[in-house]
């Protein structure tokens, strides 16, 4: 930053000095570790089109989020969802797509947040299936792979109906208010790597607590015998083999088989 000590903060050349190192910052911040640059790649491509999409996109992000110019934003997303309608998205696809991009590259939650209100808006108003969606729009590439679908932190089990307190307080907070069918408002959630994010969520089902039974719970029991028989299975081809399988040693491999088993004795 600039040194201040002094000046008129009124001055338009201290206004100038200010913008100059503000925009000088927020490149160092956006290009460190060449970040932005990959994403740049990854959502416009690494082609000369890719590059002067990028280009503009970069210069519009640096002018909105060091200065706040809502007219640079206005541009930016504009030319960034002409880029997407070119690359073979419809008009609204493009939009979401433009959203997102900007989401990703501004540490500002407010794009994140105005990314899946347009998300909601579109499985709302327009019967989007949340799946295809998130698919598409999510940046969790583990949500994303999955439809949206979730499965309790570190579960092999993959089942889909989970124990509420299975999920964290603000997950719980979310779900409280939804009734079944319902797509959340955009809220905050923590990440089990411990950062910060933004999402929506579809309750799909609710299940009142109950004591398991065969018609009620038939998927998770179905689940359950499945994993049993599989770990059987799987001890079985494992003796199999520790019967089955001849070892040969050789070169050292030999002389350490025959220290081990005179010392053995």
């Amino acid at each position: 930053a600039p040194a201040l000590d002094g000046r008129d903060l009124g001055d338009p050349a201290t206004i100038s000095a200010v913008r100059a190192a503000a925009a000088t910052g927020a490149i160092h911040n956006f290009a460190e570790k060449d970040a932005l640059r990959t994403l740049g790649n990854r959502y416009f491509g690494a082609g000369e089109a890719g590059e002067k999409a990028f280009g503009a996109f970069t210069q519009g992000l640096v002018q909105w989020r060091a200065f706040g110019d809502t007219r640079a934003y206005g541009m930016m997303m504009q030319q960034a969802t002409r880029h997407f309608e070119r690359a073979g998205y419809g008009n609204q696809d493009a939009e979401l797509k433009a959203s997102g991009v900007v989401a990703e590259a501004s540490a500002d939650p407010t794009a994140a947040i105005e990314h899946l209100e347009m998300v909601r808006d579109s499985l709302l108003t327009y019967d989007k299936p949340f799946e295809a969606m998130a698919k598409r729009h999510s940046q969790d590439v583990n949500s994303a792979s999955q439809g949206g679908r979730v499965t309790a932190p570190r579960s092999q089990t993959q089942q889909r109906d989970l124990p509420i307190e299975a999920l964290g307080a603000e997950w719980q907070a979310t779900l409280s208010g939804l009734e079944v069918g319902d797509v959340s408002e955009p809220a905050a959630v923590t990440l089990l790597n411990g950062r910060k994010a933004y999402h929506i969520v579809l309750l799909q089902r609710r299940t009142p607590e109950h004591r398991i039974n065969f018609t009620q719970d038939y998927e998770q029991l179905e689940q359950i015998a499945l994993r049993d028989k599989q770990t059987r299975e799987l001890q079985a081809w494992v003796d199999r083999l520790a019967r089955d399988v001849y070892v040969e040693y050789r070169g050292k491999g030999e002389e350490l088989m025959r220290s081990t088993t005179a010392s053995l004795r």
